[in-house]
């Protein structure tokens, strides 16, 4: 620990269960460390060299891993909520690899044991079926009756015998299968209610009418009611996504440039690396919103509630901030250039 402390660097060191609580190691050289189990709750990682790394079950809840080098670390059990990921260099995707530990106990647990009964049922009722078909011979045979068994049958049933003796060790995985016929295509995969099996475009109608030899007149009235009804198509799209959002209020890295969130409910809710350019959040409850790493260049955001919001690293170029809310938000880091409305008194703690 001395060493990391005097040289910012302490490669292959046994950091195992380290209490490094708020440490600045920004830029750190940590590469093949063993930093399971440790605290580095609120630490300054950003730009650290965490190369093959031990860091299962490390806390790095609100920490900045910005640009951190995570290549070959192994993350699974991390906990990484809160902590600020933009720009970091990983194998993978990193939030789903730092949950992969607990995914692999609950199948151990639940899928396996389920998987062993199924198996187990599937060879008692193969044996079942062996014992009595043993039993209708011996009927047979007690009773003098005699068989006659065609040689066709009997390579089948062979057939049958030998196919079912290849598989009776394997665990059987039931699918679920298309009764369309080969020559009818599948319908293709609902996006929502706004979207049809065939979609309707003033394209296909204008080839359509072509065929049907329809007059120009027709063509036209028809080609401008399909216009209408794409349009009205996207907004229904863009309406149902902004109910989602809006209801679970989270859009981890998403796009929402140019969108129209203006008077919207948005407290607590978590946009960290979205992308809000040229976004309207005039009047919008951001209160305690997550908005790390955010990019709201030009976003208009009069008037709007950003009280105790976490702005971390947010690029705010161009953004509109007047008469905001800006009592006890975080702008520590946070790039400024031609930002309005963030000047001093604006930044003051009100009662």
């Amino acid at each position: 620990m001395q060493r990391l402390k005097e040289a910012n660097s302490c490669q292959n060191c046994d950091l195992r269960n380290s209490d490094l609580i708020r440490a600045s190691l920004a830029n750190a050289d940590l590469q093949g460390a063993d930093l399971s189990g440790s605290k580095l709750l609120l630490a300054d990682l950003s730009g650290a060299n965490l190369r093959n790394c031990n860091l299962r079950g490390a806390n790095f809840g609100g920490a900045d891993l910005g640009d951190a080098d995570l290549t070959g670390a192994d993350v699974r059990g991390a906990i990484l909520a809160g902590a600020y990921t933009a720009g970091v260099a990983f194998d993978g995707n990193l939030m789903a690899a730092s949950q992969e530990d607990y995914t692999l106990q609950v199948e151990t647990a639940q899928t396996r044991p389920q998987e062993v009964y199924e198996n187990s049922q599937a060879e008692s009722s193969s044996r079942s079926e062996n014992i009595d078909e043993a039993a209708d011979v011996s009927s047979a045979s007690a009773a003098g009756v005699t068989t006659v068994t065609s040689s066709a049958t009997l390579a089948a049933e062979e057939t049958d015998l030998e196919a079912k003796t290849a598989t009776s060790d394997v665990p059987k995985v039931v699918k679920t299968s298309s009764s369309k016929p080969a020559d009818v295509p599948a319908e293709p995969e609902s996006l929502g209610s706004s979207v049809a099996a065939t979609p309707v475009s003033a394209e296909n109608i204008k080839e359509k009418d072509l065929l049907d030899g329809e007059d120009g007149q027709e063509v036209e009235e028809e080609l401008a009611q399909a216009e209408e009804e794409e349009s009205l198509s996207e907004e229904e799209k863009l309406e149902e996504f902004i109910d989602e959002l809006l209801d679970t209020g989270e859009c981890y890295q998403c796009d929402l440039s140019g969108i129209d969130l203006s008077g919207k409910n948005l407290k607590g809710a978590d946009l960290e690396q979205a992308d809000l350019t040229g976004a309207n959040l005039a009047g919008a409850n951001l209160r305690g919103a997550n908005l790390r790493g955010a990019d709201l260049t030009n976003v208009d955001l009069r008037d709007a509630d950003l009280r105790e919001a976490d702005l971390y690293k947010a690029d705010l170029s161009g953004a509109d901030f007047t008469d905001a809310d800006l009592k006890d938000t975080l702008l520590d880091g946070a790039y400024t250039d031609e930002a309005i409305g963030l000047n001093p008194p604006s930044l003051m703690l009100q009662e």
